[in-house]
């Protein structure tokens, strides 16, 4: 899956070989994979986490009689593709039933065990993030080497609430991921560009269907009614 990451900016490559010769506004909507499960990366990025995080040296010795290996936890975090049939509790990526779901039988009430296959986890989640840092670095560089960074509106946004199994937190917030609450539906924006002031926030309400609107009117193009507020 990381490669829906990188592949998408190799996508939009395409794109931006013509942004020395547009003179007009245009738009690039990026949708990446990352962060979410599963949770894949390049093996160079996975290495630098990994061996920080989870290096084989530490490996329980429960684990090792069992016949795994960091790969083998590996190549079963892999295959998780949603965790929401099995991750019943929520609370992390070894939730109580998945003691039970086909070959992932780690033993989640051995703390060195489970401390361990969390740890794997966790560098595979960073491993995941930094392919995303890389791919929207890479667009950043695209459009300042076509001499239009400076007036181009770039939008970074979420589009749901912290997922608590990835290892995200919704602090304060009540609720999650798939739930209703504010913890669920929440999330946050980052804005660049023209005619935004560095270190300006917005804190009112706002949902995804004021982004059309919105950057219409930033852009001067605001002509027909639409759903959502500007």
């Amino acid at each position: 899956m990381w490669r829906k990451t990188l592949l998408s900016t190799q996508v939009s490559d395409l794109f931006y070989s013509k942004l020395t010769v547009l003179d007009e506004p245009f738009l690039l909507y990026n949708a990446f994979h990352a962060p979410h499960f599963p949770l894949h990366a390049p093996k160079e990025l996975r290495a630098e986490f990994l061996d920080e995080l989870a290096p084989e040296s530490s490996i329980p010795k429960s684990l090792k009689a069992r016949g795994e290996t960091r790969e083998t936890i590996i190549f079963k975090l892999d295959s998780v593709a949603h965790l929401g049939p099995f991750v019943s509790t929520r609370e992390h990526i070894l939730g109580d039933s998945l003691r039970n779901y086909g070959n992932y039988k780690f033993n989640v009430d051995d703390a060195e065990e489970r401390d361990y296959v969390l740890r794997v986890a966790r560098a595979m989640y960073f491993s995941n993030l930094k392919a995303l840092d890389i791919a929207i670095g890479e667009i950043f560089e695209a459009l300042e080497n076509a001499g239009k960074l400076d007036n181009t509106i770039v939008i970074y946004a979420g589009d749901n609430g912290a997922a608590v199994e990835n290892f995200q937190s919704s602090g304060d917030l009540r609720g999650y991921k798939g739930g209703a609450f504010e913890g669920g539906v929440k999330t946050f924006a980052l804005l660049s560009g023209p005619g935004i002031s560095q270190g300006a926030s917005y804190k009112g309400i706002f949902q995804s269907t004021d982004w059309l609107p919105t950057l219409l009117a930033a852009t001067n193009q605001y002509k027909l009614p639409l759903e959502g507020k500007k």
